[in-house]
């Protein structure tokens, strides 16, 4: 389960299927919420696995709406994560930056709840308010103050200068109103290998740039966790066969 900082208050979530305000609680954990049984039973072969682990993580959290905003936002940082590192390379533009351009930047994701009420999924909770490659000497700034919150600001700057400074991992930072996060991923593990070459080829890189303007924002929105994998294969597909084809 992903490690988040509290930032401030919490509207309870169904952890199933992300319906505001549920009325049923797990009995074991008492943290994950549901709006009905049939959702809890349906979320129970993932649940199962943390549900204990979930206790015990945030018992030191007294208050229990924390506790659920924690949960829910956990499981979402943990269906994302490797989506959001994927479109960040993107925003790296890399093969077109300098030398050590990853020791020295990270990328930066600010998350607004989402007012759809149409979108009710746990993996359309959030739209993306701001995205992109930001220097380290950014970091303090997009964070709340020390001043504001000391406890939460001592915290997300430890955990930030825990992360490995090196040009093979990205760095990612993960704020929205309530919660807050940091992690890495080598980059090596993003795609696979076979079509990892485009990130040293300028063209290439100008071309997942354009794609990350234009495609990031209403994929997040829609949760379409596979859109920066699926325009790789296209790319590659077309380099090899010729042939143009869109993965959905």
């Amino acid at each position: 389960m992903t490690r988040v900082t509290l930032l401030s208050r919490w509207t309870s979530r169904c952890s199933y299927c992300g319906v505001r305000d549920p009325h049923l609680k797990c009995s074991a954990c008492s943290i994950s919420r549901y709006c009905n049984a049939t959702c809890q039973k349906q979320d129970w072969p993932e649940h199962k696995g943390f549900c204990k682990l979930h206790k015990d993580n945030l018992e030191r959290i007294s208050n229990p709406k924390l506790a659920e905003c924690v949960e829910f936002f956990s499981r979402y940082a943990d269906e994302w994560r490797v989506p959001f590192a994927q479109w960040g390379l993107f925003a790296t533009n890399l093969a077109n930056r300098g030398k050590n351009y990853l020791k020295h930047h990270y990328f930066a994701l600010l998350l607004d709840e989402t007012t759809d009420n149409t979108r009710i999924s746990r993996r359309t909770a959030f739209d993306v308010a701001v995205a992109g490659m930001f220097p380290n000497t950014c970091f303090l700034q997009m964070i709340p103050s020390e001043e504001y919150a000391p406890n939460e600001h001592a915290e997300f700057v430890h955990d930030f200068e825990a992360l490995e400074k090196s040009d093979k991992n990205l760095r990612i930072v993960l704020m929205s109103n309530v919660v807050c996060t940091v992690f890495s991923v080598p980059i090596q593990h993003l795609f696979p290998a076979s079509v990892m070459g485009w990130i040293r080829s300028p063209s290439a890189c100008n071309y997942f740039k354009e794609v990350f303007d234009e495609e990031f924002k209403s994929s997040v929105a829609s949760g379409k966790v596979r859109v920066a994998t699926n325009r790789v294969k296209e790319l590659f597909t077309f380099i090899s066969t010729g042939e143009i084809v869109t993965y959905e």
